[in-house]
Order: C-alpha cells, then sequence, then structure tokens
C-alpha cells in the first residue's frame, strides 16, 4: 500500500482587486487553483464586481473599458479558455504571461495587493467579523 504525504497542507488562495479608491474584498478559493476554477472566479465573482462598480453603458455585463486587468504568471492563469475570456472582457487591457501586454520577466513577486492582503489576513485572524 502506498502512502500518500500532503507537503503544504496549509496553503491559502485568494484574489483581492483594487481599483481607484475601491478594494475589491478578497475571494477565498477553498481548493487548489485550476484553469477551471479560475474561470469560473472570474465571470462569476470579479467580473461582476467590476461590472457593478465601473459599469460600461454600452455593454453592462463588462467593466469600463477604462480598466486593465492584471494578473500574475500563474499557471491557472494561462489557460487558453481563461485567455480567451480576457481577451473578450478587457480587449487589449490585460497584463499576465502569454497575454496582450506581457507579465515582466523577473518581476517582484509583491504587488501592492500582496501587500494589502497579508494586512487584511492577519485583521481578519484576529477579528473574526471581517470587515467587508
Amino acid at each position: 500500500m502506498r502512502q500518500e504525504h500532503i507537503q503544504y497542507p496549509g496553503k491559502v488562495n485568494v484574489w483581492a482587486g483594487i481599483v481607484g479608491y475601491h478594494i475589491i474584498c478578497p475571494f477565498f478559493i477553498d481548493r487548489n487553483l485550476s484553469g477551471d476554477n479560475y474561470l469560473a472566479l472570474l465571470q462569476y465573482n470579479i467580473v461582476l464586481t467590476l461590472s457593478y462598480l465601473y459599469p460600461d453603458s454600452a455593454n453592462p455585463q463588462v467593466p469600463v473599458n477604462m480598466i486593465l486587468f492584471q494578473q500574475d504568471g500563474a499557471t491557472p492563469h494561462c489557460q487558453i479558455n481563461v485567455w480567451q475570456y480576457l481577451n473578450r472582457v478587457f480587449p487589449n487591457r490585460w497584463i499576465g504571461r502569454r497575454g496582450l501586454m506581457e507579465w515582466p520577466a523577473r518581476f517582484p513577486d509583491l504587488t501592492s495587493l500582496d501587500i494589502f492582503l497579508w494586512g487584511k489576513l492577519l485583521y481578519t485572524k484576529l477579528n473574526p467579523r471581517p470587515s467587508c
């Protein structure tokens, strides 16, 4: 019988956004991030929230065309159906690996979102009721 060992059982996948003066509350993914569940997160959480905050009068299903969407080069972000969706919703306005605007090589791993998120996670752990 083969014994399985999970090397890093305590990981967390989180998406958060900063747009203008709005901080889009973190969305937590309770399983391993795949291209399919990342696409669902984009479709049913991220884009819907952006469309609500910044509606495009010509097409209320997508955010206004002044928003640039940025993601890093994580493997789930590089699935072809994710790229197709981003090309449709953010035409010529998304930054990512193999995107229309390439994620820069050797780009620092920590962004302003990472810095915000660690503070938010610490606050949430210390205060059981989230603030947003």
